[in-house]
């Protein structure tokens, strides 16, 4: 019942391509690189 009420909010961090908020070890989801390379295509 009281489970959530202490769930931690998850941590961002900035990505170094478009400084866009990003989780961190977790590719781009705006414009697909992974420390410094292109890992996938951006989400459209």
């Amino acid at each position: 019942r009281r489970a959530n009420d202490f769930l931690s909010k998850p941590a961002l961090a900035k990505c170094p391509n478009c400084h866009e908020m990003k989780q961190p070890h977790q590719v781009c989801p705006h414009c697909g690189h992974y420390k410094g390379k292109a890992a996938q295509e951006p989400a459209s």
